[in-house]
């Protein structure tokens, strides 16, 4: 199971080539490329620097992440596909795409409308997925509700919707990426979405929560019982990799020359979890 890292806020401070330096010098296995909007006309030159330069130092993208948000027309759209065709260039094997969900004006009067939104928009990603070899992964979300100034259920919040939309999309080229915080964040827990989806999940995003806010944290600086989330990934022989999206470990108050130390003790956190899914499967 490799370790990975988004390079995310990373990426905004020190480059891509600095955040994935950064990860390299750390430890860690792998990283799972962040990308935003606006590689313009150069993509595939830009896509093949960055596999260049990782190759170089002996670290690879497993995984990447679509620009969000994620829309099923326009530029958006554009450039979504673009990053199926960056990701695989890349070597990312798996690529998270955020499904359309609403901005904020009450999912729960929208979910059918969503779902026939959103299997229209996977169908038109996946022979490009095909094209390029390379999985996309939904991910579980939430959504903000203005009335209640809370965040409650939104798109694949729970493990029913969460295998509809995979099962109904029906191609071996989508999967799930199951979300940690996320799934904390609408009152589940990691354990129960692990034994709903059970091997549709191929991608994590790991990061702790306080359950109010999406804090997108280190492992046990929240509320999550990693105990209890490693145990869940045994039990279901979870089989990819361990990919951290906790970007905001990496305070902006923290001083340059703290991040590699940062990243180090991350990465000594996210190997005493490996430890722990692997002991719990030999049991």
């Amino acid at each position: 199971m490799k370790l990975s890292m988004c390079t995310a806020k990373l990426s905004e401070r020190f480059s891509d080539k600095g955040a994935i330096k950064i990860l390299y010098d750390a430890g860690f296995d792998a990283f799972d490329f962040t990308m935003k909007f606006g590689y313009g006309k150069d993509y595939l030159a830009y896509a093949d620097e960055i596999k260049k330069y990782a190759d170089g130092l002996g670290i690879v993208c497993n995984q990447a992440h679509a620009p969000i948000p994620s829309s099923d027309s326009g530029t958006e759209y554009e450039e979504i596909v673009r990053s199926i065709e960056m990701a695989a260039r890349i070597g990312a094997k798996v690529i998270v795409v955020h499904p359309i969900k609403d901005r904020g004006d009450g999912y729960r009067w929208q979910k059918k409308a969503l779902f026939e939104r959103n299997m229209a928009f996977f169908r038109l990603l996946i022979p490009h997925a095909e094209k390029h070899n390379i999985k996309i992964a939904i991910e579980n979300m939430y959504s903000p509700d203005p009335d209640k100034k809370a965040i409650v259920s939104g798109v694949c919040s729970h493990s029913e919707e969460f295998c509809e939309y995979i099962d109904t999309l029906a191609s071996e080229y989508i999967v799930a990426c199951l979300d940690t915080g996320h799934a904390a964040l609408v009152s589940d827990t990691v354990p129960n979405l692990l034994d709903g989806l059970g091997k549709r999940v191929q991608a994590l995003h790991i990061h702790d929560v306080d359950c109010i806010n999406d804090n997108h944290a280190l492992p046990y600086t929240g509320k999550l019982d990693w105990n209890s989330i490693c145990k869940a990934l045994a039990e279901t022989d979870y089989r990819g990799d361990f990919t951290y999206e906790a970007c905001n470990f990496f305070s902006e108050q923290m001083d340059d020359e703290l991040i590699p130390v940062a990243a180090k003790y991350a990465e000594q956190v996210g190997r005493n979890l490996i430890r722990k899914i692997e002991t719990a499967k030999q049991k």
